[in-house]
């Protein structure tokens, strides 16, 4: 196989092109243009229309201002089981300390639920989260009240 150096090469090129290196003109970029926009049917598609209006941001993902406030309550009780079982791990807190924060936690669960099947809301997805609540704190209760938390020993 014979290799041949890159000035052996013959490069062709098409008799309507300029060379790269030749200069450009002022006035091509303009004819061109000017051709362009004479061009007839060009503009006759494009019409005018008015701008789209701004969107509207989300309010909530409920269906009502009220259930969102049920949802910051419930957000409010679950911190309240947090805080009991963060007090419930502490080793250096007494049953007897720990008892208020239980009750607080029990009373909000109940009175969140009854609040809201009185309110006659139909979500029920926040229906069933207030419900297993209101059944974690009963049976939290219900430990606590039993013993089993005592130690042993």
């Amino acid at each position: 196989m014979k290799i041949t150096s890159p000035e052996g090469l013959q490069q062709t090129q098409p008799e309507n092109v300029k060379p790269k290196n030749a200069p450009l003109g002022s006035n091509d970029f303009g004819k061109v243009l000017k051709e362009a926009l004479e061009k007839p049917g060009l503009n006759s598609g494009i019409q005018q229309s008015d701008r789209l209006p701004e969107p509207h941001p989300v309010q909530s993902f409920g269906n009502s201002n009220s259930e969102s406030t049920y949802i910051d309550k419930t957000s409010q009780v679950i911190n309240l089981m947090d805080s009991y079982a963060r007090s419930l791990s502490n080793p250096r807190k007494t049953l007897k300390e720990i008892e208020p924060e239980l009750m607080t936690f029990v009373d909000e669960a109940r009175d969140l639920h009854k609040e809201y099947v009185n309110s006659g809301n139909v979500d029920s997805g926040l229906k069933n989260i207030l419900e297993d609540l209101l059944r974690a704190a009963r049976l939290e209760s219900a430990r606590f009240n039993r013993g089993d938390y005592l130690d042993s020993e």
